[in-house]
């Protein structure tokens, strides 16, 4: 999964990837490339293995087992500080009511009906 990292002169990708946008004569294919990216929530360096970690472990719509964090823990010899296992646990959590919420509203919505 790609981050935003740092350049060599202490900007990070997205900052580049901003300045970038604002040359008019960008071609449209890498200016669709950038605006894509862009859309990806601004993680701060210090989390990048949670965000890595919630995206392997989470299997949607299913609570995150403590047995499955420890196995992957060891799998990569990772130990969580416990606001990080927190972060990821709320990760978990908000994830889960969402994909709940747009669940429910699939059941809800009115069949359409066959015929003519």
């Amino acid at each position: 999964m790609d981050y935003p990292k740092e350049t060599l002169d202490g900007q990070t990708e997205r900052s580049v990837a901003n300045k970038a946008l604002e040359n008019v004569k960008l071609k449209p294919k890498m200016r669709e490339e950038l605006e894509e990216k862009l859309k990806l929530p601004d993680i701060p360096e210090e989390y990048y293995v949670v965000w890595e970690a919630f995206w392997d472990l989470y299997v949607g719509g299913e609570k995150i087992a403590y047995s499955d964090i420890l196995s992957y823990c060891l799998l990569f010899s990772i130990q969580f500080t416990a606001s990080e296992l927190e972060a990821l646990r709320i990760m978990d959590s908000t994830a889960n009511a969402f994909v709940e919420k747009e669940m429910k509203k699939q059941r809800n919505k009115p069949h359409p009906t066959k015929g003519a």
